[in-house]
This record gives structure tokens, sequence and C-alpha cells, in this order.
């Protein structure tokens, strides 16, 4: 049988604006011709409030044709931090860079794009490391540039140092662009690797930052999530109830969150909720077990978890209705995915 076909959070996402504006600025100011990537814009730029994300990503693809350069690397360089202001103050006011990156985690708008960056701490060098397996292959590349490149602006002004990129890892094939890539890094750049990384010099990750400021850290944070409310509203209901369900496991409350709750944390009446719903091809009931799988998923990654202790976990009456849940939207019982997986 073929799994549950539902509401896909990794849709076509919607973006402000702004951020083709960014673009547009960064490629004019690095002496991009821009009118012939303007000729095919996909979208209104000046009647819109917001477009696409793979409608913004053709536009950076139309850019980058235009440039006399591969890699969105230049433009990271002269983007302006306007659109990102928030997210830079959020790395600039924490303690350190580890805690700092778990704040910006923790409020930013990561997790809605499928991105997950986080520091680490090794013997003898020290890392940041990106995935963004989740997220649209076309975007992929955009997003690891903008990562790594931002890290590099960022980074020695903080930290007041030379030598502190020691490497730079890339797990895709853009070998045709090393040159391009080490020009810009001035470290060696290695491709084909286990994972997206930069390699820092040891103890980055927790030496305190100069401009730590817990007061201002705070409110950077509270208007960060201000922010990636606003962009979880643009996705629609049925984004803003899974961030519900998000919201509720991290406070294990999961079990408690029912149809009614939903609709007045939603400020609507049940009837609206499921109607509003409906309009999105999905129900209350959808959108729940398929969050619900995806916290399985990641539960059956740790092989010490039973499959009794996951149903318990997530609400589930017994075993058996948790797997028959998890067959339904996954199209394979969950002793089959963790076998799968510690395969993988």
């Amino acid at each position: 049988m073929a799994p549950q076909q539902t509401f896909q959070f990794t849709k076509d996402l919607i973006v402000p604006i702004e951020f083709a504006h960014s673009m547009i600025r960064s490629a004019s100011v690095c002496g991009v011709p821009v009118q012939e990537a303007l000729e095919t814009l996909p979208f209104d730029l000046l009647s819109q409030a917001s477009v696409k994300y793979s409608q913004l990503n053709s536009f950076g693809e139309a850019l980058l044709k235009s440039a006399p350069f591969n890699t969105y690397l230049p433009f990271i360089d002269e983007m302006s931090f306007e659109p990102l202001s928030e997210i830079v103050t959020v790395i600039a006011t924490g303690l350190d860079l580890t805690t700092a990156m778990q704040s910006l985690m923790e409020v930013g708008p990561y997790a809605l794009i499928g991105m997950h960056l986080k520091y680490e701490t090794g013997a003898d060098a020290d890392y940041l490391i990106c995935n963004v397996d989740k997220m649209p292959k076309a975007s992929q590349d955009f997003m690891l540039e903008s990562a790594f490149g931002l890290c590099k602006r960022f980074l020695p002004k903080q930290l007041m140092t030379e030598g502190l990129i020691y490497e730079v890892h890339f797990s895709s094939d853009s070998s045709a662009f090393l040159s391009e890539y080490e020009n810009y890094f001035n470290v060696p750049v290695l491709f084909n690797q286990i994972d997206n990384r930069m390699v820092l010099k040891s103890g980055t990750a927790l030496s305190p930052l100069l401009s730590h400021s817990q007061p201002l850290h705070i409110q950077s944070k509270k208007a960060l999530l201000v922010k990636t409310q606003q962009l979880i509203k643009l996705q629609g209901l049925a984004y803003e109830i899974h961030d519900l369900f998000k919201k509720q496991a991290k406070l294990n409350k999961l079990n408690n969150l029912s149809l009614e709750d939903c609709a007045k944390l939603s400020a609507m009446s049940t009837r609206s909720l499921q109607r509003r719903l409906k309009q999105e091809a999905t129900s209350f009931s959808q959108v729940k077990y398929q969050f619900l799988v995806e916290q399985a998923c990641t539960l059956l990654q740790q092989p010490n978890v039973s499959l009794d202790e996951i149903a318990n976990q997530l609400g589930f009456s017994d075993r058996a209705s948790f797997s028959k849940v998890f067959k339904k939207y996954k199209g394979q019982w969950p002793a089959r995915y963790r076998d799968t997986y510690n395969l993988s």
C-alpha cells in the first residue's frame, strides 16, 4: 500500500519580497548586469509582497548566469545585513558561538526551511556544521554558500584573529569551481565529504564573544521569533498548526494538544480551523499524525529506545496503533524503517 498522501511541509515556501530586493542590490554592487535577469522575472517585483522560494531561487540562478563568477559567494559578501539584522544580532550578542547558534536555531526560521546549523568542538579543531539535506536540491548550494560566506564575514570581526578557518568541506561535488572557492575562503576546499563544515581554529566555538550582551541577546531573540512567526503565517494554517505541535513537544505537552486547543491558540473556532485546513487539502488529524511520524523517525534513529517507549512518548494507546499510523504515512513499518536507517 502506498504511503498516505498528506500536506507536505517541504512544499514551496513563501518568503517576503525583500529577499529579491536584497539579491538585486547585491548583484548590482558586484557589477552584474541585472536587466537580463529582470526581463525573465517570474514574479512582479513592484506589486508583490511575497514570492515563492523556488521563484527566488530561479531568479538567483538567472543573476548568476550574467555574472563573471560561478558561485553566490560574491553576492553574500555584498549582501545588506538589513534583512538579516536580527539573525546577526542574535549571533553577535551571544555568550559564545555555540550558545549563540543554539539560540538562533531555537527562534530562527531554519527549521522551516529545512536547514540546521551547529558548532562542535573537537580535539584539534572546532567546526561549523551545516545540514541542508531536507532542503530542495536546487536551494542547497545557495544556502550553504550563504551560511559559510556570512560566517567568513562575521567571525574574524567578532574573534579578532587571523587564520581562523582551516578548511571548508562540501558533501556535494562542485570541484569545477575549486579555484573560485579557494580564492574566496583562502583555505583548502574539499568536496564529496561526509558533511558540510567549516574547520575552525580550536577554541573558536566556545571563545567568549566581546560583543556579548545578555539583555540585547534576549531582545534580539524576541524580535527574530516575531519574524519567524510571520514567515510561518505566510505558509498557511497547516504550517501554524505544525508549529504548535513543535512547541508543545518541547514542553512535553504533546498528548494534551487537541483540535479544540489548536483552534483556541489560533484564535478561531473549531469549525473555522477545520474548514481552513480543508481548503489547504489537509486536516487536523493529518497534520498531527504527520508531525508524530516525523518525531518517530528521529526517535527510531536511537537504537536504545524501544517501539513501546516511542508509542507511549508520542501519545499512542499502544505499539500496534503507533505502527499502523507510521505504516500509513511512511509506507513501511517502524521496525523496518529503523533497520533501513541503521544500514544506511
